[in-house]
């Protein structure tokens, strides 16, 4: 196939600019880091770039939004915005982002926040936490791909408005406007939490649908309903203009008024990237319907991308951008091919049946290696869902368009919107406990996705339809030669590339596996999980609760990451909440076979109470231990409890002295875990276990505070390799055991650390911030505990 010149050199163009684009916005991201290099306190003039999101606690049946005639309500407790600064001290610096989280209390009554609103903070500018363990979320990431560099916790009474006169463009201070006044109709007319749901598929606000709805939808495949999706937008751009030509105006006007109203619609769900994606996507159409040109939709999408990238070139890093333009790649090529093979079907069930399939066929590897699940159910779901969510679509824009006439038209067909919505409710919560409705599986390597999708691409190219004209010229029958060739020389790769993926994963299955050990990285708190050979999973104490969806919690994200389908059990080393708050997330989230923890452990703390109710609930029996016991499943390793004694109660600190210790060993290598052990705990146990030294692996007790005795515990155990595990690392512990020789970890500074070891005494350690393996071997036999 011939390319022209004059596609070769405006290709070259476009690739050149984009590079530079990238270079350029390289180089201002870099600007912003360095204007706050570390921690800032300080006070700092800010304006509000986004429209604020209020959070609070909603009741249901209740119709409120939290914002009352001029200040907000006192059961709302934060406030989040997207704002820019543009002082610091009352000196002028470098414009930059940051996102602001604004406490509130009843006590305090803040007037509302808007978009373009000038106000002075009085604070911290914080750089946001990257990601330290696999398979977490990377709240960095995503604030980069927005263009925040910063965040700050706001205390109240610490930001007030300066009063100035508003800032910001006025076409989106219209939509902002725009979007209050629909989510207050919503709420008008609606009950919670329907009037949440209509919020979240009509203007891409889910902030305030509860976390088990979220996940509803999320678990079935359809949480593309609540982020404004290209179906959701293109269906709107289409009800526009279908509208304006109901209305008798001619195709050039209805586009014209069309492309008026997407642009406002854009806006007024705050320009997320699916959104931006179907929004320039449908006004693209429109103008070749303006100027009477030729559709085509390959153009279009690669027209639509190349426009978002120059935008903020940060948005091809974006999960939601991926999988738009996949999807709807897609859905290009896989669905007319489709639509001929359902041609038996009527027209609409079968175009809902082939987009769901080819958008889930297109973005299923993005979804895995993200999110560690595939919904078994989602192309049924999308069929029930998708017919529900475009009638409410349709039905939430006639109860805005019937409130502005009269509230009692608003009323009424809010009426004809509620038992839909309470339908699409019902559905997606009983579709997520189908049997098999979540398949939690790991996540690929980096390179696999990334050939994956370079061969994915290629197909699309390769396979996208192509109309024969009446009679084919020899140009055309050159070109179509090549893509013929293409798509065999694709279909051979991709076989191949399968074949060989399938003989690599069976080979690693099969072949003998080493005894693995995970350090999380969970701030300040312990989180150790363990696998044996065998494949059973064990976790020793989980760090403090997390909030949310299961996949934003760090214990059962990495478990997801890993593929883990089951817990064999769970071992609470004490009571205290940066212990036992993450086992909870776990339990919840997991079927567990066993609970392990001290036979004399108790807590009046909410938290551990609540542990103790849910292992109730849930079932799960309780088995309590004491030194000289062990813990069977991790065979062919030794998992023996080494304290306390039943009698042991020191007079200081009991719950953290009466930390339940584990002794692991396996090909020669030792392993040991105290948990928050203090003096008379680590000289109790030394007492009792004389021959516990030449430790290889020590997780450092208390965290590896100076309350841990890291010089003792260098001086008894002689440890090869040592994990600090709080949120902040310790120097003089650093000292302590590598004056000793030791390698010192700490999870605030590595990240997590991975450890496996064999039965012939070898192993390898690596650091989620580093990745690159390690070797180590046994340098001591073993010596037997008694």
């Amino acid at each position: 196939m011939k390319i022209s010149k004059g596609l070769a050199w405006i290709s070259s163009v476009l690739v050149i600019t984009l590079i530079f684009r990238f270079w350029q916005n390289q180089l201002n991201w870099q600007k912003q880091l360095d204007v706050f290099p570390s921690a800032t306190k300080g006070v700092f003039k800010v304006w509000v770039t986004e429209e604020p999101e209020v959070f609070f606690d909603h009741e249901t049946q209740s119709h409120d939004t939290g914002i009352g005639l001029d200040n907000y309500q006192a059961n709302v407790k934060e406030v989040r915005a997207v704002c820019e600064v543009t002082s610091y001290n009352g000196a002028a610096i470098l414009p930059v982002k940051v996102r602001c989280v604004f406490k509130l209390t009843p006590s305090h009554f803040q007037s509302i926040l808007f978009y373009g609103e000038t106000l002075q903070l009085e604070g911290e500018m914080l750089r946001p936490s990257p990601a330290l363990n696999p398979g977490q979320f990377d709240y960095a990431q995503y604030l980069k791909t927005k263009g925040v560099a910063y965040v700050a916790y706001l205390s109240p009474g610490h930001w007030k408005m300066t009063g100035e006169e508003s800032r910001g463009f006025f076409l989106w201070q219209w939509a902002c406007r725009l979007k209050r006044w629909a989510e207050e109709r919503i709420y008008q007319f609606l009950p919670y939490p329907e009037n949440a749901l209509l919020s979240g598929i009509l203007l891409g606000d889910r902030t305030s649908l509860p976390d088990e709805v979220v996940e509803s939808f999320f678990v079935t495949g359809t949480i593309h309903i609540l982020a404004v999706s290209g179906m959701i937008t293109g269906f709107v751009a289409g009800l526009f203009f279908t509208l304006f030509r109901v209305l008798q105006l001619n195709r050039k006007w209805s586009a014209a008024l069309a492309i008026v109203m997407i642009l406002f619609f854009i806006l007024m769900t705050g320009a997320h990237p699916p959104v931006c994606r179907a929004g320039l996507f449908s006004i693209l159409a429109l103008l070749a319907v303006l100027f009477e040109r030729r559709v085509h939709g390959g153009v279009l999408l690669i027209s639509t991308a190349f426009i978002l990238v120059m935008a903020n070139p940060f948005v091809v890093e974006d999960l939601s951008f991926q999988i738009s333009f996949l999807a709807t790649a897609g859905l290009m090529v896989m669905s007319p091919w489709a639509m001929d093979k359902f041609s038996f079907l009527p027209r609409p069930l079968a175009w809902l049946v082939t987009a769901s399939a080819a958008a889930q066929l297109a973005v299923w590897c993005l979804i895995i290696y993200n999110f560690n699940q595939f919904s078994i159910y989602s192309v049924l779901s999308n069929v029930l869902i998708v017919p529900l969510a475009l009638f409410v679509t349709a039905g939430g824009l006639t109860l805005l368009a019937g409130s502005v006439i009269h509230p009692f038209l608003g009323a009424l067909f809010g009426a004809g919107c509620l038992w839909p919505l309470k339908l699409l409710v019902y559905l997606t919560s009983a579709m997520e406990h189908w049997p098999l409705a979540q398949w939690i599986v790991a996540s690929p390597s980096l390179e696999w996705v990334v050939f994956f999708h370079s061969l994915l691409l290629t197909a699309f190219f390769f396979y996208w339809r192509r109309p024969k004209p009446e009679k084919p010229s020899e140009e055309w029958r050159r070109t179509h030669a090549f893509f013929l060739k293409g798509r065999r020389w694709v279909l051979m790769t991709g076989t191949f590339f399968i074949l060989v993926s399938a003989a690599i994963a069976g080979f690693d299955r099969y072949k003998p596996q080493p005894l693995r050990v995970t350090f999380l990285a969970v701030g300040h708190g312990n989180a150790v999980v363990l696998q044996s050979p065998q494949g059973k999973v064990f976790i020793v104490d989980g760090g403090k609760e997390s909030q949310g969806p299961d996949r934003y919690q760090t214990v059962v994200a990495y478990l997801r990451h890993k593929g883990i389908q089951r817990v064999e059990g769970v071992l609470n080393t004490h009571p205290d909440e940066d212990h036992v708050g993450g086992l909870l997330n776990v339990i919840r989230a997991y079927p567990v076979s066993t609970a392990y923890e001290g036979s004399q452990a108790n807590s009046d703390s909410y938290i551990y109470q609540l542990y103790e109710a849910t292992l109730r609930q849930k079932g799960i029996p309780v088995t309590g231990i004491n030194e000289g016991e062990s813990i069977g499943g991790l065979e062919p390793a030794n998992w023996n409890v080494i304290h306390p004694m039943f009698r042991f109660h020191p007079c200081l600190h009991e719950d953290n002295n009466r930390s339940v210790v584990s002794f692991i060993s396996y090909g020669g290598i030792r392993l040991v875990l105290p948990g928050d052990l203090e003096k008379p705990g680590l000289n109790e146990m030394f007492k009792n276990n004389p021959t516990l030294i030449n430790v290889d692996w020590l997780m450092a007790p208390h965290h590896g505070r100076n309350s841990g005795e890291p010089i003792l515990c260098e001086k008894r155990m002689y440890p090869r390799f040592v994990v600090l595990s709080d949120y902040r690392d310790y120097p003089d512990a650093r000292q302590a055991y590598s004056s000793g020789g030791a390698t010192v970890f700490s999870t605030a500074l590595n990240g997590a650390i991975e450890v496996e070891w064999n039965k012939n005494g070898t192993g390898q350690y690596r650091t989620y911030q580093k990745k690159q393996w390690e070797a180590f071997n046994m340098t001591a036999p073993a010596t037997q505990l008694k």
